[in-house]
């Protein structure tokens, strides 16, 4: 039994054959021109008597088409680099961009508030797909302020001014600042006259004149500033300083000015802006969370001190020493030093890893659920022989779903992340069937003969994490079932999109779940079971590097929404974080100041451009999808076989419209609190 999700053979030959020698540009842009078809006729229907069926609805349906020969072309690039690919994308985006700018696609603010008061429209008022359609294409339209009038446009397009000029400052800022200063010719004599951060020199009778660029030069500053002198350092610190201040100002203006925009756009404040499309639509609840997990990250990071103060005291004894004596730096220090016996025992994995495994576990995970995947044993074409095509069955009716097709093994031509390709999402097309998904999972292993015979793909830990978490998102992409790519898949979810990846990358880095996926020497290289103390290493290295990155984007998600939450009293968060802690650590020294910079100034990135307030779903998507797999692993391990059924029809498929998405997600996990489920998986 098989299916053919595209119109004609052609496309299919075109897409999942991906037959790169015979790629035209009509097979393409044929596709395309079906979707124009549609947009020409919603275009054609009088403004009076535009409603969601007849207009946003069909011109919505036309665009998700073209939208999936963009999915087809990210395909496309990352399979095979060449040429013939190149000419094929780029002929396929001046179709695209035609399309696109072949009519005014949004609908203006007088009818979206048309539709919205009126009740008659049954189709707008019942589904929540149309209407969360609607929603985005509003957002898209008053976003930019172009329908308002008089006073309102005039004081939007002024903050919007001030808005541009602090983000060129911030950017000239970050590039660079010069800043001359002077070395004494006896310094000149210890560096050498190759000093690498030296410009234009110019001899004067006190020695020679450089000009320092700022922040570039600041690694070249610090490892010569021994040989500069302390006048010197001390110049070239102020200017640092002053720079990342004048930094900080441009930031606070910038979000000072886009609060006002959008309270000129109807909006109470910036968060219920930010927050209004959003599965998590409370910002107070989002903060809960940040500030419970902050604590205990701190928690963390007081017992970290206290180990390596501990070392400290018995080094140096006698001395005077307590916990205020540790820097953040020092902490940082602890975590690289982590990562380093992370890679260190990770280098072995690949004899005890495959890529085999882990797909196995993850499949079988469906074995008691209504679906279940099927290698393909016809014909179909692939672009590599390599490549196996899955078909994902429902056993109930024996319908297939979707397919997912593995190429696993390297290749020229292919890049080389691990990384799941939506080809063809779930979604009515202009013929008006629902296509059916298919998914591609691409990685770029090496393949090899294992001791038994068999040809596997050996993977790092690592590297099997990754795969994990693509896998998850792929899953959902098969399981979505809806009418628009705005509603259908992982995707659709603007900040609930990760979370089935977090939950299958959660479950590869428990040491029961680890265990049970290598446990089977049949598909190792070297045809033994994977030794526990070695899992039991990689479990703990990682999980330790894990908790100081996330325990970063935790402080950033704060410091964020302080930003935003004008009139709360957070805003002096921000000032207090970003101030004192520069007071604290980095005036102690010019070393630790410049080993920061490049971390204060991507922290500052970070925060400049989330504009629409997305830091926090770092931790939040992470929160939740660590407590599914938490409660997804205890049940495994008692052979539930209700354990995947659940989620199959709760969570994975996704649909933005779903209002209930966050009920069914909480119900899954009941009633443990969400930080100890994220500590917990977390080995905490």
């Amino acid at each position: 039994m098989s299916f053919n999700p595209y119109p004609n053979q052609a496309d299919r030959v075109t897409t999942i054959g991906f037959s790169f020698a015979e790629l035209q540009e009509s097979q393409t842009s044929g596709y395309i021109s079906k979707a124009v078809e549609v947009l020409k006729r919603a275009r054609a229907v009088p403004a009076e008597s535009r409603d969601f069926p007849n207009y946003l609805g069909k011109s919505t349906v036309a665009f998700d088409n073209i939208e999936s020969v963009k999915d087809l072309l990210n395909a496309f690039k990352a399979l095979e680099r060449s040429p013939a690919i190149d000419d094929v994308v780029e002929r396929t985006g001046r179709v695209y961009l035609n399309a696109m700018f072949g009519g005014d696609f949004s609908v203006a603010s007088d009818q979206y508030n048309r539709f919205v008061s009126d009740r008659t429209n049954g189709f707008l008022i019942n589904d929540p797909e149309g209407k969360r359609v609607f929603m985005l294409s509003h957002r898209q339209v008053t976003e930019g302020g172009s329908y308002l009038q008089g006073e309102d446009y005039e004081q939007f397009q002024s903050h919007l001014a001030i808005c541009s000029r602090n983000e060129s400052r911030f950017r000239h800022l970050l590039n660079g600042t010069e800043y001359p200063a002077k070395v004494l010719s006896s310094s000149l004599e210890i560096l050498g006259s190759n000093n690498p951060f030296t410009e234009n020199p110019k001899v004067e009778e006190y020695g020679q004149e450089f000009t320092l660029i700022f922040p570039r030069d600041a690694f070249d500053i610090w490892c010569h500033s021994r040989n500069l002198g302390v006048d010197i350092l001390n110049d070239v610190f102020r200017e640092y300083m002053k720079a990342y201040f004048e930094m900080l100002t441009c930031l606070k203006e910038y979000v000072r000015h886009k609060i006002e925009m959008v309270k000129i756009l109807g909006y109470p404040s910036k968060q219920s802006y930010d927050y209004e499309l959003r599965v998590q639509n409370d910002p107070w609840h989002v903060l809960e969370i940040l500030e419970k997990t902050k604590s205990v990250f701190d928690r963390i990071k007081r017992d970290i001190k206290n180990g390596i103060l501990f070392k400290r005291q018995q080094q140096f004894q006698g001395t005077d020493l307590s916990i205020d004596n540790i820097f953040s730096l020092e902490v940082d220090d602890f975590y690289t030093k982590n990562i380093s016996e992370l890679n260190q025992a990770d280098q072995y994995s690949p004899e005890y890893m495959t890529a085999d495994a882990v797909l196995n576990f993850f499949f079988g995970l469906f074995k008691h659920s209504n679906y279940f995947f099927q290698l393909a044993t016809d014909e179909s074409p692939t672009w590599d022989s390599d490549v196996k095509i899955y078909k994902f069955i429902c056993r109930s009716t024996n319908e297939i779903v979707g397919e997912i097709h593995i190429d696993f093994t390297r290749r020229d031509g292919k890049t080389a992340e691990v990384e799941r390709l939506p080809v063809r999402r779930g979604h009515l097309t202009a013929e008006g069937r629902t296509a059916k998904p298919v998914v591609i999972l691409k990685a770029n292993f090496g393949k090899f003969e294992t001791e038994r015979g068999r040809m596997v793909n050996p993977i790092h830990f690592v590297q099997a994490v990754t795969l994990a978490g693509q896998l998850g998102l792929a899953f959902g992409d098969l399981l979505s079932k809806g009418k628009f790519r705005a509603t259908t898949g992982p995707d659709s979810l603007i900040d609930f999109s990760q979370v089935l990846k977090h939950t299958f990358e959660a479950l590869m880095f428990d040491e029961t779940i680890l265990a049970m996926i290598f446990s089977d020497g049949d598909l190792s290289l070297n045809g033994q079971p994977a030794p526990r103390h070695h899992l039991d290493e990689l479990v703990r290295t990682y999980r330790i590097s894990l908790i100081g990155q996330l325990s970063h984007y935790c402080d950033l998600s704060l410091l964020r929404h302080s930003l935003t939450a004008v009139g709360s009293g957070r805003e002096q968060y921000f000032d207090r974080h970003m101030y004192i802690s520069l007071d604290l650590e980095f005036h102690r020294n010019f070393n630790d100041f410049i080993r920061s910079w490049p971390q204060l100034t991507s922290d500052l990135v970070a925060l400049f451009y989330d504009e629409n307030n997305m830091l926090y779903t770092e931790i939040t998507e992470r929160t939740y999808g660590y407590n599914l797999a938490v409660s997804l692993k205890g049940r495994y391990i008692k052979d539930d076989p209700n354990v995947i059924t659940e989620l199959i029809e709760n969570i994975f498929p996704m649909n933005a419209a779903d209002q209930n998405i966050l009920t069914k997600v909480k119900n899954s996990i009941g009633r443990r609190d969400l930080t100890a489920g994220f500590f917990q998986a977390l080995g905490q």
